[in-house]
């Protein structure tokens, strides 16, 4: 089943190497302090990301106000800055029409596109695991 928000975009290759040698890379990539997944609640109850998410940005010593819908909208404005293309936007994002990805479009001044693509690696990877091996 899929759930809204859990579009799936394609990885920057410096993420693919980071995932791919993460010892427990065939599973669950957000784990508890202990090492352990955590449980699947099927949505019910809600908040199931929440203790996973700050206990990530905790051991990751990123800003603990960092969302997962914060970095939806860095994905979408850098892949707009990079590919120039709306429509492309729209349908990798899964957004449901073209008008709710327009305001990507304004957001980054012309001229990072080459910044972005170095910082991601210069591509995205569409077959991560290939890559991966590599």
């Amino acid at each position: 089943m899929r759930y809204p928000g859990t579009e799936n975009v394609l990885l920057p290759p410096r993420v693919v190497v980071t995932l791919a040698n993460l010892p427990h890379r065939d599973e669950n990539v957000i784990r508890r302090d202990d090492g352990k997944p955590y449980a699947d609640r099927h949505r019910e109850g809600g908040g199931q990301i929440k203790t996973a998410w700050k206990a990530t940005l905790r051991r990751a010593r990123l800003d603990p106000e960092l969302t997962p819908h914060d970095l939806r909208h860095t994905w979408a404005t850098w892949h707009y800055a990079v590919h120039k293309d709306l429509l492309l936007l729209k349908v990798e994002g899964d957004w449901s029409s073209v008008t709710l990805v327009e305001r990507y479009a304004h957001l980054m001044p012309a001229g990072y596109a080459d910044a972005i693509q170095q910082f991601l690696g210069h591509a995205v990877v569409t077959q991560p695991r290939e890559i991966a091996r590599n």
